[in-house]
């Protein structure tokens, strides 16, 4: 009986502090919320003076973030298209080779005691 007390009073003990820290983290976040809005009404209000002033409203970061992200993503996706092009040139490489040699003509009929010379044309692959 003396266990199932002190078990449940430890229970309780951690349940309270687990409750004392979750009111924390909400005081925190709040105390932060508060302050990235005043912050923000304060970049606000000096962007209104900046343009009072006949001056140009300064770039939001995020914005040139974004941006930043999008020609990023094009960017990728361009050389993912370029990489696939030079795979396939590899592939077109490995079944043909680099370059290859070509015979003008069939080699002449071998008669017995005599060799036969063919010319070879080292053409080059040209890929279009």
């Amino acid at each position: 009986m003396v266990e199932l007390v002190i078990e449940m009073q430890t229970e309780r003990t951690r349940v309270a502090d687990a409750m004392k820290a979750r009111d924390a983290a909400v005081t925190r976040l709040l105390d932060a919320y508060i302050s990235a809005r005043k912050k923000s009404e304060l970049i606000e209000k000096l962007q209104k003076e900046r343009e009072a002033h006949g001056l140009q409203r300064l770039n939001d970061p995020a914005e040139d973030q974004f941006d930043g992200d999008c020609m990023l993503k094009a960017r990728i996706a361009e050389l993912e298209m370029l990489l696939e092009e030079f795979r396939e040139i590899n592939g077109h490489l490995k079944e043909y080779g680099v370059y290859s040699a070509k015979a003008f003509c069939d080699p002449p009929p071998l008669y017995q005691g005599e060799t036969s010379h063919v010319s070879l044309a080292w053409a080059y692959l040209t890929l279009g």
